[in-house]
């Protein structure tokens, strides 16, 4: 498998809105087909040279989607211009990282607490916690709580006697109950990191006893995927609407995909947009302000990618990063930038 393959500047442009990604393959006519996800939510992605989609297929060989369509107006640009691209590079790949330095923490001054009329937020791995993103979910949906919705599959899909952790070290503070907290209280470093650890191994196999079985003889339905809304963001919701602040979705998917989740949980009717898309979102940022009547400093974005926060901070929003060490840990952390 190839790790630098030859792209042109559109490939790269268009690839900087796909996430995490691998080089899979390159074809006589220029197309690249690249992998995309992890897990279950795995996806082999075909481009062409013009920087188009072409098909979308699941780790299965399913094809999920498939479509021709540029991402954007820059995009559009730059199928109309290919050799200027391959010449200049004018739209470099800016792949999916974690810097260690946020949008916030480059310039404080900008995020500091201030008068909010709007929140943004992004969807996986900021409002929810999964294997993979909703664009790699395509089963039925099943509700076990407030909290929990399922992925399901056809009876003999397949069993999880290796499942892929929800919970891991770097995650499992958000989901621990105050008596847990109040354990790691006074511990040294290494006693903390052993026992989180201990309590994310915990946590997984009760979620493997009560979600992950295997399909029962007679053709019980099995458990694809486990999609887990993060602790606080109802309450966040709850809090948000109160003092009469409105909040949107802005994730990068296949459309309808975060809709169909949101709505599983009930969700779906708290946000004033739902843009579930392949779009710049700074660009979509800007574009729902607008609609809606509100001025993007008096907007927030909260997104667990770098990239995604530079981009809606370059319109005037405070982006905050969610993620651990970041600007935020959880959802109602938010509330502290908010005055009043």
């Amino acid at each position: 498998m190839a790790t630098n393959p030859q792209l042109t500047g559109a490939q790269k442009y268009t690839l900087r809105y796909m996430g995490p990604w691998e080089h899979f393959s390159t074809h006589s006519n220029g197309d690249v087909t690249v992998i995309v996800g992890e897990g279950i939510g795995k996806q082999y992605v075909r481009i062409s040279k013009e920087g188009q989609i072409i098909t979308r297929k699941s780790a299965s060989g399913a094809t999920t989607s498939t479509f021709q369509t540029s991402l954007s107006e820059e995009l559009t640009h730059a199928v109309k211009q290919p050799e200027k691209i391959k010449k200049s590079e004018t739209y470099p790949s800016k792949p999916y990282v974690s810097y260690s330095v946020t949008v916030c923490q480059d310039n404080p001054a900008c995020c500091k607490p201030r008068d909010v009329k709007h929140v943004a937020w992004d969807a996986d791995h900021t409002i929810w916690n999964m294997p993979g993103t909703a664009a790699g979910i395509t089963g039925k949906l099943k509700k076990i709580d407030d909290d929990t919705v399922v992925e399901l599959g056809s009876p003999g899909w397949g069993t999880y006697e290796e499942p892929e952790p929800i919970y891991t070290r770097q995650n499992i503070e958000g989901f621990l109950s105050p008596e847990e907290k109040e354990l790691l209280r006074g511990l040294s470093a290494d006693e903390k990191d052993f026992l989180l650890e201990e309590m994310a191994k915990e946590h997984n196999e009760i979620l493997d006893e009560e979600d992950k079985k295997k399909p029962a003889k007679g053709g019980k339905e099995s458990v694809r995927t486990t999609i887990k809304l993060f602790p606080t963001f109802r309450k966040t919701l709850d809090e948000l609407d109160k003092r009469g602040i409105t909040s949107s979705i802005i994730s990068l998917n296949t459309p309808g995909s975060v809709k169909r989740i949101l709505k599983e949980f009930g969700l779906d009717n708290r946000f004033i947009e739902i843009r579930d898309s392949y779009e710049n979102k700074g660009k979509v940022f800007a574009n729902i302000t607008k609609k809606f009547g509100v001025c993007p400093c008096e907007s927030i974005f909260v997104d667990d990618n770098r990239t995604n926060t530079q981009d809606v901070s370059e319109k005037c929003g405070m982006s905050l990063q969610i993620g651990k060490g970041k600007d935020i840990e959880e959802p109602i952390e938010v509330l502290k930038f908010i005055k009043g």
